[in-house]
């Protein structure tokens, strides 16, 4: 019904564009509004769109000419605003295919709606019962338009007015002073309090464009407007609402009020007046042709809010059961003719039917709807053909491996196998839930994946194999049964190490955050997207100086209260004095009276700062990515500073280091982020110890013993795991030395081994083990990680090359795809997962 009519598929219209485009959005960067949108960091976009694009490529979406969406292409869609209806909206355009499904459920919703007003319909809304199945649910009476005018409708008009939410109290108390001759009392006088609200909202809006007098009737239309289907003020509190409602025709507070802990002004220039049911008008309440009466804006809304998505399910039901009774639904393949029955037990029932080309066929409304075989295969291609080829080719790849089919149990395999044919039998004697008559080819499809027996067995012996291969590190035997030091892996292992060494810090560190908190919840806004959204040259001017000397005091206070504190004391300190207005003494002391915090936030009342002091304790190359690049990278400089000795330990030890000692003349050293602008306090840090540990420095236990303590190593390789007592699949030899402060291949060895064995390392000597451990723990721990294992096989094990040029492309692209989540789409210097995925070469000798 739907398809067949373009109209339900016209989105021409503001409304249902700005719904999709914003549903778009959504789907893209996770936010649905301009406000939330333009909070994000260009970083924040991009990684939204790539995690985007790996879906839609995963889904099998492609451009008109058959290839892939790119980040680029999705970049090159532009953004932009306009406000409609009160508030701002998204003007985009994107590909139709991104708009799809959306413009459906939107067709559907206006199809179920045309057909509960719809006379002819059985689904009318004035039809109160219908054949067989009760009451009509889509029923609508007079009392239900009532009723719903007394939830809803009663509130919904035009309202124009200026609403000022405040951050905080101390927030309203300062920009109110700032612009209101030091007053936090609004004039008396009606037009002097108009002027009033309009120069504290601008003060308190810096972001949004100025209002005046000329023009904050319209502007306020638009911002407090409530149109038929969207009540504005609703996205203040309810009593913030009633409050305005109950409020006449150029009433205004006087001064800040408090509802439900936020602070605000309201000024009522014009509201829709609230009116009861009886006192309205006789034409009002009545029907018209036009549809413009009270009672027909009602009874739409009623009809849209309650009724659609009921109708949706029940109207394609009823089409299921049309077919159902028609008996025109044809499902040729007997698996999806299984499955469709099972789903509908009640209504269908499995006929055999047979087609070489088509998968289902049925009719509806004299028009014969089907899907071809190959139609049906291409779209199984796009979703999950690489996929399936990967499982298929992994399968056919272990079972080739002899030595590791070596190691599966064959007696295991045997009794799946007698399960699998007891199962069939069971079948086959009308046993199961499936009926008999569906044959054993598409009851093993069912149930098991696969159309015989053997395909079901090889399978699960193919699962069995891979188990086995997954624990499998490789042959790492040299001569006379000895550890051979040039395998690959130990090389990387080796390398990345050294690597790790030479990049290592820890850092243990607080640190004050300087920020613009805009609603006072916490919730802090990227500066220099707070600064760009700000209407004047003036202000952003006015903005870098206000955190230049929030800093700047914040540098010079920890210089006084560290005399008798440690700075990260000092630094909760000076936030406690901030928020409650304490005295600043180092600036009382400079200028020779009292000044305090509440100065400050008076000299730069525009900008609603916040201050955060944190004590985040330690920093490391382990934890470092989970943090802003930024902040991570000053943590590093801090460390190196006291490696270096530019930071004596001695002063970091007793009361921590402050980053900075003297005043700032601009902000291009301060780490910022898109949190605000940070100062850090370093007060420890951590150490790598060396794995030096060479021959001449061995002992023997005794004068007899044919080897040192730690030059003949026993190393267990790849126990079996079933049984405790059985003899480990083989035993290498090799020593723990290691001529530098970086551990050796063999020493890495005999950890890697002991600690995948067993969780704990024996064979090292202690003081190795200890080294070793802070760096290669981690490192065993991606290895041996079961996402990275499955990369690695499908990168270096299977080496697939398709002989067509595109399917090449797709499993290349489906590779970087399972890269970037083997690291959660970071990218920053410091996750190793990067490093290794570009740097190294991980393939395992099976055999």
């Amino acid at each position: 019904d739907i398809t067949s009519n373009t109209k339900y598929f016209d989105y021409s219209s503001e409304e249902d564009r700005y719904q999709i485009n914003s549903s778009v959005i959504n789907e893209i960067y996770g936010v649905g509004t301009v406000s939330n949108f333009k909070k994000l960091s260009d970083s924040d976009k991009d990684t939204a769109i790539q995690k985007f694009v790996d879906k839609k490529f995963n889904a099998g979406l492609t451009k008109a000419d058959g290839t892939y969406y790119t980040v680029n292409d999705v970049k090159s869609y532009a953004i932009t605003y306009k406000t409609y209806e009160g508030q701002e909206v998204f003007e985009a355009e994107f590909p139709k295919d991104f708009y799809e499904n959306y413009i459906y459920d939107i067709a559907i919703k206006k199809y179920a709606l045309e057909q509960i007003k719809n006379p002819d319909s059985k689904y009318y809304y004035k039809n109160k019962y219908i054949s067989g199945s009760g009451k009509n649910p889509y029923y609508v009476s007079e009392d239900d338009v009532i009723e719903y005018y007394y939830n809803s409708g009663k509130t919904y008009g035009e309202n124009k007015g200026i609403i000022i939410k405040f951050a905080s109290e101390a927030q309203a108390i300062r920009v109110m002073k700032a612009v209101n001759g030091g007053s936090t009392t609004i004039s008396s006088n009606k037009d002097e309090a108009l002027s009033a609200y309009i120069n504290i909202y601008n003060q308190r809006y810096v972001t949004r464009d100025s209002l005046t007098i000329n023009n904050y009737l319209d502007d306020f239309n638009v911002d407090l407007s409530v149109t038929s289907k969207v009540n504005k003020l609703s996205s203040y509190s309810s009593n913030v609402e009633t409050m305005f409602n109950n409020m006449k025709d150029g009433e205004y507070l006087n001064t800040y009020f408090n509802v439900d802990g936020s602070y605000y002004l309201i000024y009522r220039i014009s509201g829709f007046e609230e009116v009861e049911w009886e006192n309205l008008p006789d034409v009002e309440k009545k029907p018209s042709e036009s549809g413009n009466t009270i009672y027909d804006k009602m009874l739409e809304m009623v009809l849209e809010t309650k009724n659609t998505s009921t109708l949706q399910t029940e109207i394609a039901n009823d089409r299921y059961e049309e077919l159902y009774e028609s008996e025109s639904l044809k499902i040729y393949d007997p698996v999806l003719s299984q499955t469709y029955e099972d789903n509908n037990k009640d209504d269908y029932s499995i006929s055999n039917y047979s087609s070489d080309t088509l998968v289902y066929e049925f009719s509806y409304n004299d028009k014969t709807f089907s899907l071809s075989v190959d139609d049906f295969y291409k779209e199984l291609e796009k979703e999950s053909g690489m996929s399936t080829a990967i499982s298929y080719l992994t399968n056919e790849y272990v079972l080739g491996l002899s030595k590791m089919v070596e190691k599966i149990d064959e007696d295991e395999v045997s009794d799946y196998e007698s399960s699998i044919k007891s199962d069939l039998k069971s079948f086959k004697k009308g046993k199961t839930s499936y009926s008999s008559k569906i044959g054993e080819t598409t009851y093993l499809q069912l149930k098991y994946g696969y159309n015989t027996v053997e395909e079901v067995v090889k399978a699960y012996k193919a699962g069995l194999v891979k188990t086995e291969m997954l624990s499998y590190y490789g042959n790492f035997e040299g001569v006379s049964g000895t550890f051979n030091t040039d395998s690959e892996l130990f090389k990387n292992f080796a390398d990345i190490y050294k690597k790790l060494y030479d990049s290592y810090f820890s850092a243990t560190l607080s640190h004050i955050l300087i920020g613009i908190d805009e609603e006072g919840g916490g919730t802090y806004t990227d500066p220099d997207i707070y600064k760009a959204n700000l209407i004047t040259e003036e202000l952003r001017t006015k903005f870098d100086n206000c955190m230049l000397d929030v800093i700047n005091i914040i540098i010079k206070e920890v210089k006084v209260l560290t005399i008798s504190k440690d700075v990260k004391d000092a630094l909760t300190y000076i936030v406690e004095a901030f928020n409650n207005n304490y005295e600043i003494t180092s600036l009382t002391y400079e200028s020779g009276v009292t000044v305090t915090w509440e100065d400050v936030k008076n000299e730069y009342s525009e900008f609603p700062l916040s201050l955060k002091a944190e004590d985040l304790g330690e920093i490391s190359a382990s934890n470092a990515s989970s943090y802003v690049s930024a902040f991570s990278k000053r943590a590093k400089e801090l460390y190196q500073k006291v490696i270096d000795g530019d930071i004596l330990e001695s002063d970091m030890e007793d009361k921590g280091v402050f980053e900075f000692e003297s005043v700032l003349t601009d902000l291009s050293g301060v780490c910022k982020t898109n949190y605000g602008y940070h100062i850090l306090n370093i007060y420890e840090t951590g150490e790598l110890t060396s794995a030096k540990f060479e021959s001449s420095s061995d002992s023997k236990a005794n004068d007899t013993d044919e080897y040192k303590q730690y030059e003949h190593i026993k190393v267990v390789i790849t126990p079996d795991g079933d049984d405790d007592d059985e003899e480990p699949d083989y035993v290498l030899y090799t020593n723990g030395y290691s001529s530098s402060e970086y551990a050796s291949v063999n020493q890495l060895f005999v950890y890697f081994f002991e600690y995948t064995n067993s969780g704990s390392v024996s064979g090292l000597k202690s003081s190795v083990k200890t080294a070793i451990s802070k760096i290669f723990d981690s490192m065993i721990s991606q290895y041996t990680n079961t996402s990275f294992k499955d990369w690695r096989i499908l990168k270096y094990q299977l080496d697939i090359k398709f002989t067509n040029d595109t399917n090449d492309q797709k499993i290349n692209e489906y590779i970087s795809i399972k890269e970037r989540e083997l690291f959660s789409y970071t990218t920053s210097e410091f996750t190793q997962y990067q490093d290794w995925i570009t740097d190294y070469n991980w393939y395992v000798n099976f055999n």
